[in-house]
């Protein structure tokens, strides 16, 4: 395997100068093929890089790259079998193993589940169902793991669409307990839940409703006890459309992040934060972004009630994509933002932060001045020592 580290420390866009968060540095890690990183879950002794390539150009390999603190890999993991294989998402679990969830159509005729174990046990393994089934995201429980995302109904004569899934399996081989459909689909509607939370009375859900009929999509978010039966669920668009893809709690308030746009004016999207009260109450919602395409991908939230969100913001002068990083307080004020990006398109999919106040962000690069080829491994590292007082 190849792989060629690039490390860059230019900045070319410092949206807020009186920055708190400090970046340490910033790393192109170029590898054949195409890459693409969509999850970071931080450990006591670095951080895993999960997501999926193509180096052949032949098939996608789910990956999880392993990474001391100071972004010197360790270990690199591939999955999966012949053809398509993405690991989307990561946690670890109360036994300190490393659970990665995905999809893969390389085990049968269709796209299934797909869970695996890397750290310190290994196993991989599927969930079959006759139609498409794609997992996004997942957390642990005390007696197994929930794993959610979309799939098609084969019983459901009248639809074909996608429909919210939730699947409940067991730690030791992945085997299944039970499932549930998700509220919300219809004949012309899909619902793809993209990221959950484990709350006090259950689960938060956040995704996308896409309405056929009439080419929009809804931010969506879902309430649900411990066995998937919901309590309330929220479709919403910000302006004229929108999506969310993870929401985060802190003291028993949820906060989502996605993007919204207004199809009335230039038809650009922002960066879009909500805040939801446990009863569903909508609290306040902020957009941050330019005249250009601004994604907000992940949400991460400080003992002190600061959100750290990541994501990307278009450079309006070159149009070029920059990696961003947000801070707001707990009342949806912001404290700082930064985008970083070279020649090309510059995305981070997810972050993570840790007690001593590490921040990684992961995503992918292309931009040939930070050394990237087709597309591959971005990780910027931040610190900020201010983040839990």
């Amino acid at each position: 395997m190849k792989l060629k580290i690039i490390t860059f420390f230019v900045i070319l866009v410092a949206l807020v100068s009186f920055a708190v968060p400090q970046m340490d540095w910033g790393r192109v890690y170029q590898m054949p093929g195409i890459q693409e990183i969509f999850y970071v879950k931080a450990t006591d002794d670095g951080f895993y890089a999960i997501g999926s390539s193509n180096e052949t150009g032949n098939n996608e390999n789910a990956i999880a790259l392993k990474f001391d603190r100071f972004g010197n890999l360790v270990s690199k993991s591939e999955f999966g079998g012949a053809y398509s294989d993405w690991a989307l998402w990561a946690f670890q679990d109360s036994r300190k193993d490393m659970v990665l969830v995905g999809a893969t159509n390389s085990f049968s005729d269709d796209f299934d589940y797909y869970l695996a174990k890397v750290s310190p046990v290994y196993w991989e393994t599927y969930i079959p169902k006759l139609g498409n089934d794609k997992a996004s995201a997942g957390v642990d429980v005390e007696d197994g793991y929930i794993i959610v995302g979309y799939a098609q109904d084969p019983y459901d004569k009248n639809n074909s669409n996608y429909k919210g899934y939730m699947v409940k399996v067991d730690k030791d081989a992945g085997n299944v307990i039970w499932y549930r459909w998700l509220s919300g689909a219809d004949t012309f509607k899909d619902v793809k839940p993209l990221g959950i939370e484990k709350v006090a009375d259950g689960f938060v859900i956040s995704g996308v409703v896409f309405d056929y009929d009439t080419g929009i999509s809804s931010l969506y978010v879902v309430k649900t006890d411990f066995e998937a039966n919901e309590i309330w669920s929220k479709v919403f668009t910000g302006q004229s459309y929108g999506r969310a893809f993870e929401v985060k709690e802190f003291n028993d308030e949820y906060y989502v992040v996605g993007y919204t746009g207004d199809l009335n004016g230039a038809g650009f999207s922002d960066i879009y934060v909500v805040k939801f009260s446990w009863k569903g109450d909508l609290l306040w919602e902020k957009t941050f972004g330019q005249k250009g395409s601004d994604h907000g991908y992940s949400i991460k939230i400080s003992k002190n009630g600061n959100m750290y969100i990541g994501g990307y913001v278009t450079n309006t002068k070159t149009n070029n994509v920059d990696a961003v990083l947000l801070v707001y307080d707990k009342d949806g004020n912001e404290i700082y933002s930064k985008a970083i990006g070279g020649k090309g398109r510059d995305v981070v999919y997810s972050l993570d932060i840790t007690e001593n106040g590490d921040i990684y962000m992961v995503g992918y690069s292309d931009s040939k001045d930070f050394g990237a080829d087709l597309s591959d491994v971005l990780i910027i590292k931040f610190s900020d020592v201010l983040m839990h007082k």
